[in-house]
Parts: C-alpha cells; structure tokens; sequence
C-alpha cells in the first residue's frame, strides 16, 4: 500500500508529463491551424488576380514571427517540465530506493528480535521448569522432614508393645496405643493441611462491607497487636461497599496476612496499614507494614507450599490465603524490599 508521501510524488511525476504532452499537443495543432491560416494568405499573395497590400504582408509575417516564438516557448516549457518530471522521478525513486532498503533492515531487525524473544521465551520455560523442580523437591522434602518424625514414633511404639506382648501382658498397652494414635493424628492432620491450602472448596456467599471485613479481621488479631504494641493505621473509603465472600475463609486468609505482617514487626516499632478504595468494578485492599521485609530472590516462592523463611513456620499460609483468594476469582499480589517493609494488595469483584 502506497503512503501518502509516495502517492503525491507519483501524483506530481504524472502531471509533469501531463503538462509536457498537453502542450506539446497544443503547440503541434496550433501550428497546424496557424499554418492553414498562412497557407491561405500566401495563395492570395501567390495570383495576382486577388491584390495584397503591403499591410496583409506584415501582418502576415508578424503572425508568423509570434508563430515561431510561440512553438519555441511552448516546446521550451515542455522541455523543462519534462525535465523537471525526470528529476522529480529520479530523486523521489532514489528516496525510495533508500526506504526499501531501511524497511529491510528494519524487518530483519525485527525477525532478530522475535528470534531473541523466542530464545529468551524459551530459557524462561526451563528456569520456570527447573524452579517447579525445586519447588516439589522442597515440598517432597518437607513432608518426608514432618512425617519421619510421627512415623519414628510410631515404629517405637509398635516395637515396644511386641516386646511386652512377647514377654506376657503389655504394662504400657494404654500409653502405647495413645502414642499411636496421637502420632497418626498428626500424620493425617499434616496431609489435610496440605491440601486445604491447595484444593478449590465450595464457598458460603454473604455479603459484607469491606471496611468490616478487615475491622472483624483486626478483632482477631487484637490481643497480638496490643502485646506487641502496634500501631494500625487505617485509610478507609468513606462509602459503603461490599463484597460477596466466604466470611469465614476470607477472614482467615486476611488474618494470615496480617500475621505475617506481625510478625516481621519489631515491638513497639510496627506500624499496620489498611487501605481500601474502588477501581472500577474491584475492591482494592492493601494491607502494609514496615517490617523486615522479603529478600528479592524468595519473592516469587513465597506463595509455595511449606516456603517459610521463619523457624517456627509451616509454610501453608499464604498458600493457603492464595487459594481462598482465588477461590473468589480475585487476585492477591505482594511488593516488598528488605529493609523497608512488605504490601499485600488484594482485589476482590464488588457486590
């Protein structure tokens, strides 16, 4: 497709030949009619029959003269606007030329660059491979660390009730089978831990204000925040809005947040932030802290199963927050930087 820069040095070549051949044509036709007009007279000077006076003769050679310099400027100006066309057609095809020869360039330019993009597409696919790796062997490690133990119980006590069977009645039947039991439990419980944070469950709609969501939710954690002495902040949106949830889960996977968010807080130091407002159709809450913050390089495993970067944590529960999130088809994101503090920002479809 032509553009428009093409389209009028096409349009200005073609008039300039245009212009050439209409007056080359003009100036051919009024030679014709002029010399007719001569020819006429000249046969009027050519028998003496018919009388010229010396007036028609100058005229005649007058016309003639202005016939000449009129043929002459025309083909002149033909000449020039010819000329003038050819000049125009060379330098607007050089121009041409040149920008074929930059749009080549820059199409292979192009077809670099989306073979670097396929290449770098393609090294991201096997780190993201390599990291799902990691991440199942770190959970595949995790569970084996938390089961052995129940499991090492077990196995004691089990041995221990043969032997006392073996030697006649078992003293410590009683003791022994609660051992048993006990460690199963918590066998069991640690599986059921693992795929609650993991599994979508049905969900109990109710509507609420946002703005009481997190109030019920700082209700949960008020005890801790008075121990530690925190100071919440809250930068509410003054309209009422709800959202459709899960009370009850939503409230645990905020609690899990602001957990976190407590326990990267120093005493006395911490600062709690609650934000709400609206963009759009979504609910926008943003829960902040100016705690210790998250090292970059565990930024994107903080969401993983049994990924805890505390001694006492177990690692479920931002997965599990995660999933409950998801489970209300909204969106829950994270900025941190060490040093400096962590925002977890949570979207949620208005009511």
């Amino acid at each position: 497709m032509k553009t428009r820069t093409q389209f009028g040095s096409d349009l200005r070549i073609r008039a300039g030949y245009g212009t050439a051949f209409i007056l080359v044509v003009a100036s051919f036709l009024l030679t014709i009619c002029a010399n007719s007009m001569l020819l006429r007279q000249a046969r009027r000077v050519a028998y003496p029959g018919q009388p010229v006076s010396g007036d028609e003769i100058a005229t005649m050679t007058a016309r003639y003269n202005l016939l000449n310099d009129f043929i002459f400027v025309s083909l002149s100006i033909a000449v020039v606007v010819a000329l003038s066309a050819w000049l125009t057609y060379a330098r607007e095809n050089r121009a041409r030329r040149l920008a074929d020869r930059q749009l080549a360039e820059h199409q292979r330019q192009l077809q670099e660059r989306v073979r670097d993009l396929d290449r770098a597409n393609q090294t991201l696919h096997e780190m993201r491979s390599v990291e799902k790796f990691a991440a199942t062997g770190r959970i595949a490690r995790t569970i084996a660390h938390e089961v052995r133990n129940p499991l090492t119980n077990i196995n004691l006590a089990v041995e221990q009730l043969q032997t006392e069977l073996e030697h006649g009645a078992a003293k410590n039947s009683s003791l022994l089978l609660n051992m048993i039991g006990r460690n199963s439990d918590r066998i069991n419980g640690l599986i059921t831990d693992l795929l609650n944070s993991t599994k979508f469950t049905d969900l109990k709609h109710q509507r609420i204000a946002v703005n009481d969501l997190l109030e019920e939710t700082l209700a949960l954690a008020e005890e801790r925040i008075r121990m530690d002495n925190i100071i919440v902040t809250r930068e509410y949106m003054t309209d009422r809005r709800e959202v459709s949830v899960d009370i009850r889960r939503m409230k645990v996977a905020m609690l899990n947040v602001v957990a976190n968010a407590l326990d990267a807080m120093q005493p006395g130091l911490g600062i709690l932030r609650l934000r709400t407002a609206v963009a759009g159709d979504k609910c926008v809450i943003t829960i902040s802290d100016n705690g210790s913050g998250i090292e970059e390089d565990a930024l994107s495993k903080v969401f993983e199963p049994y990924f805890s970067d505390k001694p006492a944590g177990t690692g479920l529960g931002l997965t599990n927050t995660q999933n409950i999130v998801l489970n209300h088809n909204g969106s829950i994101n994270l900025e941190s930087k060490k040093g400096v503090g962590t925002t977890f920002t949570i979207q949620l479809a208005l009511a």
